[in-house]
């Protein structure tokens, strides 16, 4: 039974998501690090979720200034349908404010 445990322990611990925050890092750097995406050479729907807490997280200071993570947003905030979103957002918060 304790052998089971241990190897169950050992696959998750490899896991994005299981384990320290360090791990995690170190594997979604090495993720974006080879290409410019998180799947390779293409924009893909991983990039949504991974890009978005990055960006957030860099901003708020959750991690400590990373050259790879950054140069990862910036691509992603350098594509045009990012550049549209965020035009859409920063009117939407302007309308509030004049509510």
């Amino acid at each position: 039974m304790a052998k089971k445990r241990v190897f169950v322990l050992l696959i998750r611990s490899k896991s994005l998501g299981f384990g320290t925050i360090d791990a995690a890092m170190a594997t979604i750097e090495s993720a974006v690090a080879d290409g410019p995406y998180v799947c390779g050479d293409q924009f893909t729907a991983a990039d949504v979720p991974v890009g978005s807490f990055l960006d957030f997280s860099m901003q708020v200071g959750m991690f400590e200034n990373n050259t790879t993570i950054e140069q990862y947003i910036a691509r992603l905030k350098a594509r045009p349908a990012y550049q549209r979103a965020d035009q859409i957002c920063k009117t939407r918060i302007e309308r509030t404010k004049q509510d």
